[in-house]
Formats: structure tokens, sequence, C-alpha cells
């Protein structure tokens, strides 16, 4: 049995938990990729792009899935976003790595401008840092985990790691605002993260998708 959450027999599952129906969980979606609010936000607005289909990581994905991706990230940037944004990966590639707590693709959109690269260049868990090409994206899929992390859409960087605690960028993120309980197994049923999903939504709504 998949027990995917990410997948399409298991999709939304944990949403209707909560009480949002489809609509209020699937923003946009092509034949590739899906928008959706993160069920346990680190902050209000913030958003994941998810590919249709199973794959560990975007890296492993294929060049259409990868491109669909890009369009999507600069549509968020241009259109609702179009100050400030963060947006990061964990490139699991191998089940279990890379600090992917769901080895299905799928990266995390944030409407801030978050110091992400640099507290993890302070960590000693990364052993490479490379600005992002499609031909590097194509020689990590299925070789070395990663994290792919941007402050926008011009520039991006690749990071090689290993074997990083499960939802490390979560950690550094809510660390980044003095703030601790990142777990979002733990966190997606609590007040303050419907709030934050609600709060996203309305978002959403003003600008369009």
């Amino acid at each position: 049995m998949n027990n995917c959450i990410f997948c399409q027999e298991n999709r939304f599952v944990n949403n209707l938990k909560v009480g949002f129906t489809l609509s209020e969980s699937l923003i946009y979606e092509n034949e590739y990729i899906f928008v959706t609010p993160d069920l346990s936000p680190l902050v209000s607005g913030h958003l994941l792009i998810v590919s249709q289909n199973h794959y560990n990581s975007f890296a492993e994905a294929p060049v259409k899935v990868q491109d669909a991706l890009q369009r999507a990230i600069e549509y968020i940037h241009n259109n609702l976003y179009c100050e400030k944004i963060t947006w990061f990966e964990h490139g699991a590639v191998f089940p279990g790595k890379g600090g992917a707590s769901i080895d299905h693709a799928h990266l995390h959109v944030l409407p801030y401008d978050l110091p992400v690269q640099k507290a993890v260049e302070a960590d000693d868990r990364f052993s490479k840092k490379v600005p992002f090409s499609k031909d590097i994206f194509h020689r990590l899929a299925k070789r070395q985990p990663y994290l792919w992390i941007s402050n926008g859409f011009d520039s991006s960087s690749i990071y090689y790691v290993d074997i990083l605690p499960s939802q490390y960028l979560r950690d550094v993120v809510m660390n980044l605002q003095g703030r601790k309980n990142y777990n979002w197994k733990s966190n997606f049923m609590k007040e303050e993260s419907i709030r934050k999903y609600k709060e996203t939504l309305e978002k959403i709504h003003l600008r369009g998708i």
C-alpha cells in the first residue's frame, strides 16, 4: 500500500481531518505539478509546489516537470509575493535522506526574505555549494541528496548533503523566527496552523493564482 500523502490516492486526507475542502486545498494544478497551502505553515502564505507523480525529488523528475516547477515559482513570485520570497527543497534522492520527511518531490515557498542559506552555510553538515543549473540537477538525480534554496527567482543554490534531521529546513526557518516546535506532523491540527492556513487562503484569493 502506498502511504505517501502527496500521491493521488492519499492526497488531502489530512486537510479533510481539519475541515478543509478540496477547493480550499488545491490552489492550482496541471498535468505535472499542483500548488497547495502548507498544512502546517511556517508563516502565513506558506505554499507547496508538488509533483503530480511520485519522484523522490525534483532532480529525479523529468524535464517537463522541472520546467513546470520553475514556471510555478516564477508565477508565485511575480503575481502573489512580488517583493520578497524564499523557497527551498529537501532533495531526498534516496528515501529518508536530505532532511525530507516525505519522499515525494515538493518545494516550499515563503513570502519572506529569510537568511536560510546563511544559516545552512554555518552548519558543517553540507559538503559543497554550487549555483543551480539544469545540468547539475540532472546529475544529482539518484546520486546525491541536496538542499535547493533561493531568495528570489533569478538565482538559487544547491547544497550537497547526506544525512540530515527530518524537516531540517523547517527547523532552520523556525529558529530564524526565534520559535520551536517545527514538526508539521504534530502541529497541523493545532489552532495556530489552522489560522495561518486560512490567512494563506485569504492572501491567495486577494491576489489570485
